[in-house]
């Protein structure tokens, strides 16, 4: 029995329409899923490479700097990226690329393309709190020791800052009773400030007037918040320990 012989001519109509609906949006989700669901391989374009604008960073402490990514090609399909810090003890860096120095040394910050897998590095290295020149920078009175023994009493030393975080030393003693002049100098010394408001310094010098001639120099010492200062002199063959324990002026 044709049971669709047997309803009404207006509910015949219903039912067209509605079947027609139906095949419409049936037509309609075929459209979309082949065109916007297929990501086959000839709409697809893939990230090449991705670089940070900078290789590498130095920061202070508390100091923040921003990178931007850039990926290749410019139309790839999948821009996305991520930012990560090797060492969130040392340097954090916020999903927008903005890098944060934490504490003092050195960490990687590492740019991702998460879908092929390509990275770049961005070497970070943080150093101590800023430096105050006024707390550094000046005349110094000191006892120059050799090996442990005063050879010299009431030394001037000078420190001035030449640039960024690097100081010039000159100091000139009569020792020996007056048989020798020791005449420590360097331009090029660097100094970096810890938390506790104590000065490193480290770098090379030239020692003359010390009856050998010029001779190679290492000095390494500290200057506390007080202005206390402390160098130990390595001068290039010369045996003798020689030190120089001052006050700031």
């Amino acid at each position: 029995m044709n049971h669709y012989n047997n309803i009404s001519e207006k509910a015949k109509s219903n039912l067209n329409g509605q079947l027609s609906m139906v095949n419409y949006l049936m037509v309609l989700i075929f459209i979309f899923c082949y065109t916007g669901c297929n990501n086959d391989d000839e709409t697809y374009i893939p990230v090449t490479s991705i670089e940070a604008s900078s290789e590498s960073l130095i920061l202070e402490k508390g100091q923040k700097e921003s990178l931007i990514a850039t990926i290749s090609p410019p139309n790839a399909t999948i821009q996305r990226y991520s930012w990560e810090s090797s060492n969130t003890g040392i340097a954090i860096v916020s999903t927008s690329g903005v890098v944060t120095g934490l504490a003092k040394g050195t960490t990687d910050i590492i740019l991702k393309s998460p879908r092929e897998g390509l990275t770049d590095t961005v070497k970070v290295t943080v150093s101590g709190p800023p430096i105050d020149v006024t707390k550094v920078e000046g005349d110094y009175a000191g006892i120059v020791t050799m090996n442990g023994t005063a050879v010299g009493a009431n030394i001037p030393l000078e420190i001035k800052f030449t640039s960024g975080s690097t100081i010039s030393i000159d100091t000139r003693a009569t020792i020996m009773g007056g048989l020798m002049t020791l005449h420590v100098h360097g331009d090029a010394i660097s100094i970096t400030r810890d938390d506790d408001d104590l000065y490193t310094i480290s770098g090379n010098a030239i020692t003359d007037d010390f009856g050998y001639g010029p001779k190679n120099t290492t000095i390494n010492g500290t200057i506390d918040s007080n202005g206390k200062i402390y160098l130990h002199i390595k001068i290039d063959s010369i045996t003798e320990k020689v030190e120089y324990n001052g006050q700031k002026k």
